[in-house]
């Protein structure tokens, strides 16, 4: 009976704490407020739209960076990749 007050009492503080920090997050960026509200209003469509949009923000300047190192230090860029698939292999096990 404990056991599963103290498991009860741990997903409230999660809760709370979920919703305290998105809150928190909503107050200070306007992008997220207006994530929040499309979420709140099932318009989906615009929240695929910014997603998107953010990926392709992120994407785009490693991209760039990927071919400027690629003409000039391909040993670089080879042991990139290798590190990247040992740490996704890492996560993975």
């Amino acid at each position: 009976m404990k056991q599963a007050q103290g498991k009860l009492i741990d997903a409230l503080l999660l809760g709370v704490a979920v919703v305290v920090i998105t809150a928190g997050v909503a107050y200070l960026s306007p992008d997220v407020r207006r994530q929040l509200g499309d979420l709140a209003a099932r318009d989906r469509s615009s929240h695929v739209a910014t997603l998107t949009a953010t990926a392709a923000a992120v994407t785009r300047p490693v991209v760039e960076t990927f071919h400027s190192y690629w003409t000039t230090y391909p040993w670089l860029v080879g042991f990139g990749i290798v590190a990247t698939v040992l740490f996704l292999f890492m996560l993975k096990a």
